[in-house]
């Protein structure tokens, strides 16, 4: 993953699953505060959350292949 657009599109594939987990926590242990900010709210930030965690995992991959294609 040299270049940002295949980062990006492995991003996007991946922010789904974080977005799931993230709203599953948020139901489960969080609903009070869902409630509290309204579900229209939680939703936006949550994928937002969600693609930088995905972005952050990308990197972090991209980074060990790259050090494990230079030996």
């Amino acid at each position: 993953m040299d270049s940002w657009k295949a980062r990006l599109k492995a991003s996007l594939l991946l922010t789904p699953a974080f977005l799931l987990l993230l709203v599953w926590i948020g139901r489960f242990a969080g609903a009070d505060e869902v409630a509290r900010i309204g579900f229209w709210i939680f939703v936006p930030w949550a994928t937002g959350v969600s693609f930088v965690i995905s972005w952050c995992v990308t990197m972090y991959v991209s980074f060990l292949f790259g050090r494990n294609e230079s030996k």
